[in-house]
């Protein structure tokens, strides 16, 4: 069993930057192949789909490794389209998740693990 890291709300905040970033080529990886296959799907042939079937495969290789990249740090993404996601924490002593999304400056906001956005508290 692999131990869940468990963030405090400066490390989640130092990890913004990068998670900004992350987020966006995890955003466009995945609107690149959702829209790669609705625009060229129609023009494939019966055969494995030639270069469009490529280009999306390479699409969907990059959003694989953007998650695996999220995955590895322990940050859980909820909402790719909102940039929504949580840090596994602890409040005095008690398992919580720490809630930021994109547009927010920091991480200031937590809910208990078994509530979702609409609990979400001010730190």
């Amino acid at each position: 069993m692999i131990e869940e890291r468990l963030y405090t709300v400066d490390q989640a905040n130092r990890v913004l930057p990068e998670l900004i970033q992350l987020l966006a080529q995890l955003q466009e990886a995945v609107g690149l192949t959702t829209s790669e296959v609705a625009r060229l799907a129609p023009l494939a042939g019966h055969n494995g789909g030639g270069r469009w079937a490529s280009e999306i495969l390479t699409a969907g290789q990059r959003a694989q490794e953007h998650f695996s990249r999220l995955q590895s740090a322990g940050i859980l993404l909820r909402d790719l389209e909102t940039g929504l996601v949580d840090f596994p924490a602890q409040m005095d002593g008690q398992p919580v998740y720490l809630c930021w999304r994109l547009g927010e400056q920091t991480v200031g906001f937590w809910h208990l693990r078994d509530r979702g956005f609409s609990a979400r508290r001010p730190l």
